[in-house]
């Protein structure tokens, strides 16, 4: 199963064929290519050492990023990640996980960090380029493999596609893997198989898109670098940036607009601001972006309420009551207060989970499971969200996870392999379809291109 380095993968064809048989959190919410990244003040940047447990995953393992020890077939249910090889033990002690497109991440509640699958660009920190079907340390910054010290102090996790991000206690951040956009943030396009500093410092959360990084500062403002085609670093241009550039939500980049979530996801960025609006910016070639239009924009947009046409303004027309977010390749899913659901972009596969494979410029409302388009009831009862590369994951207040969209790899967890226009409920472990028993006890979920992780409870 060859991959092509140093590129992202190629979305696939929004064909007529395709529609109709289908692009960083609180310490709860994962990071990454389908992830948000959210933070209310400095003090989230202490670890909660108490919300612990063990590590699941299900979907895609062709570079063993399921970390159970093989690569042999893909997983439509949850499977224990190893706690090492051998496999005689699962990991535990886990607080939080990120999935990249190919490789996984897990913060443990020592503040040390583990990575498996996908590591031909240094994606998993250990010093090499060896691809790891159990978890693996991550160096400490510089070192050289064998690494003789780990990456400790750690708060929070994110994953792009091909590069990680870590968030330190003192408000730093580190960065590994691939660094052909500047994604690393250290003032180069070198890339590094163990942890570098980014000159940025301050920071409550962070976030990554495919080649691009995100981070929260403490004062509410957003910086973002790497990657910019598509004008997913806000500022204006489309030219690369190899340091952390700070974004401005006005014309008069007033601190007083705090944004209090981060969400990178394929080639654009999202931000909720502490009022419960949203804004985004970068590529919109299908409505990524929720503003109405297919325009992509450089610097931030609103995002317009369900049922608003462009254009959308500041007062009535924007989507409001919003707590959470999170970004996949081409669609984004957001969280309202109420535990409701809106997603808007790219649905081929039915990653807006409306009961249908029509992509939107705007936002919809989620379905409950098993509902049919025009969908008469809605998803509800949501505490965290995530977005992988052609589906979504949600997690309930219950405990439980809901799933849907692409399930060519048995990411959604039910099960099959078959494609999901509404929300499933994910099998517990040891489960064949169809499930009697749904998964419980999960506190923490991350979604990556083609496999989803969970954390499930001591």
């Amino acid at each position: 199963m060859p991959v092509p380095r140093h590129r992202r993968f190629q979305r696939r064809p929004w064909t007529a064929a395709a529609l109709l048989t289908g692009l960083l959190a609180a310490l709860l919410l994962p990071g990454g290519l389908a992830g948000a990244a959210a933070a209310d003040a400095p003090d989230h940047r202490a670890l909660r050492p108490d919300l612990h447990g063990t590590a699941l995953a299900w979907g895609g393992n062709g570079y063993g990023q399921l970390g159970d020890g093989t690569t042999v077939g893909d997983s439509t249910t949850p499977t224990p990640v190893c706690g090492a090889a051998p496999c005689t033990a699962p990991l535990e002690e886990v607080v939080s996980v990120a999935a990249g497109l190919l490789h996984s991440i897990a913060l443990r509640s020592d503040g040390t960090v583990l990575a498996w699958g996908y590591n031909h660009e240094g994606e998993l920190g250990d010093g090499t380029g060896d691809d790891r079907i159990t978890p693996t340390r991550v160096c400490d910054v510089g070192q050289s493999a064998p690494c003789s010290s780990y990456l400790h102090d750690v708060v929070a996790v994110a994953a792009g596609d091909w590069h990680s991000l870590a968030l330190l206690a003192d408000g730093s951040i580190v960065a590994w893997g691939l660094n052909s956009s500047g994604q690393l943030g250290d003032g180069t396009t070198d890339n590094r198989a163990v942890p570098v500093l980014i000159g940025a410092a301050g920071a409550v959360a962070v976030s990554a898109g495919a080649n691009h990084s995100m981070a929260l500062g403490t004062d509410g403002f957003v910086l973002t670098w790497g990657d910019n085609g598509h004008g997913q670093l806000g500022d204006g241009s489309t030219t690369d940036r190899t340091r952390p550039y700070t974004v401005c939500l006005d014309d008069f980049c007033d601190p007083r607009d705090h944004v209090i979530a981060i969400a990178g996801g394929g080639d654009r960025s999202v931000a909720l601001r502490r009022e419960g609006t949203v804004m985004a910016w970068g590529d919109n070639t299908a409505g990524q972006l929720g503003d109405g239009t297919t325009v992509d924009r450089g610097l931030p947009v609103w995002v317009c309420a369900t049922g608003a046409t462009a254009p959308c303004g500041p007062v009535g027309t924007v989507l409001g009551g919003i707590t959470a977010i999170a970004a996949g390749a081409g669609h984004t899913v957001a969280l309202r207060s109420d535990g409701t659901l809106r997603a808007w972009g790219i649905n081929g596969y039915g990653q807006l989970g409306d009961g249908t494979y029509t992509s939107r410029r705007t936002p919809v409302r989620v379905c409950a499971g098993n509902a049919t388009a025009p969908c008469g009831t809605f998803q509800s009862g949501i505490s965290a969200i995530a977005a992988g590369f052609e589906f979504s994951v949600a997690l309930r207040s219950d405990g439980g996870v809901r799933a849907w969209g692409n399930n060519d790899h048995g990411q959604l967890g039910d099960g099959t392999a078959q494609y999901r226009n509404t929300p499933v409920r994910v099998c517990a472990l040891g489960q064949t379809a169809p499930c009697d028993t749904p998964l419980g006890g999960v506190g923490a979920i991350a979604a990556g291109r083609d496999h989803t992780l969970a954390v499930v409870r001591s």
